[in-house]
């Protein structure tokens, strides 16, 4: 009758996070060295509490977790993309509505004048300035 497997001392986890913190292709005769354990002794222990397969779903987690966030980013600036089309848009035709107004000879307030002429300034800004310039609010002023 076999015995159950012993779960991992505090020793083991320890020596495990130093292999995990190597980069890969991770290797038990440089942990040896740094750690100060027996190489011998770490193949017993890699083995027996299965570094490698842990560390290799540890190292896919990892990499899961950077592809979602590359995706979330790349959805975002499309969603901001999009917005900053839509205002644009909505900024051209306030712009002409006024602009018409003017030569057509209708009064126009100093605030229309004035909410006119920047978005004719941010119309010519391109996009990717638009975009700095967000994630810098210093700069709008």
């Amino acid at each position: 009758m076999a015995g159950k497997p012993q779960p991992e001392s505090i020793k083991h986890l320890e020596a495990y996070r130093a292999y995990l913190r190597q980069p890969t292709p991770r290797n038990i005769r440089k942990l040896a060295q740094e750690i100060k354990v027996p190489w011998r002794t770490l193949f017993g222990w890699r083995s027996r509490y299965q570094w490698r397969e842990r560390a290799l779903a540890y190292d896919r987690r990892l990499i899961d977790a950077a592809a979602a966030e590359r995706e979330e980013e790349q959805a975002t600036v499309r969603v901001v993309h999009n917005f900053y089309q839509a205002c644009k848009f909505n900024m051209a035709d306030f712009a002409t509505t006024v602009k018409k107004r003017h030569e057509r000879g209708e009064p126009v307030t100093a605030n229309e004048a004035h909410t006119t002429m920047r978005i004719l300034e941010m119309l010519e800004r391109n996009y990717a300035t638009i975009l700095q310039q967000a994630a810098e609010p210093e700069l709008l002023a």
